[in-house]
């Protein structure tokens, strides 16, 4: 398993984030509500913040997006994409153990849409669902 390294997103990575954002997502959107182009792409121009965002690269190769709200009383895993090539490769377990660490005594929270496999991810890593609605799992991941 490779290295990763973060970068701050600039608003050049716009383009980026669309494709990984339809990439990665398109299947459990199109499932639950149903996948509309254009009203995606107004969902993702009207939250895209790049001062929130990080870029995960891989020798300088952007792979995918890292979203994490650090609060007082928790760590909030906003949001974590990998290019599908990367998916299944240890590297988002990598990058949320990390997470996991550097939260120290703190928990880390998430949401995960229910179609989405990537919730045995985050149960092999400890979290526990907490809370549900009709299309997402509510997790988290008490401190060591």
């Amino acid at each position: 398993m490779n290295s990763y390294s973060l970068r701050p997103a600039t608003k050049t990575d716009f383009a980026f984030l669309q494709k990984l954002h339809k990439l990665t997502l398109k299947p459990y959107v199109e499932q639950i509500w149903g996948w509309n182009d254009l009203q995606q792409e107004k969902l993702l121009c009207d939250r895209f913040d790049p001062a929130k965002l990080q870029v995960i690269q891989i020798e300088s190769e952007d792979v995918g997006v890292l979203q994490v709200e650090e609060k007082i009383e928790q760590i909030f895993l906003a949001n974590i994409l990998l290019l599908p090539e990367w998916q299944g490769k240890g590297l988002g377990s990598k990058i949320v153990l990390d997470i996991i660490v550097r939260a120290g005594n703190l928990p880390v929270t998430l949401t995960v849409l229910k179609p989405n496999p990537a919730k045995s991810l985050y149960e092999r890593l400890g979290f526990v669902t907490t809370n549900e609605d009709e299309v997402r799992y509510f997790m988290k991941r008490i401190a060591f």
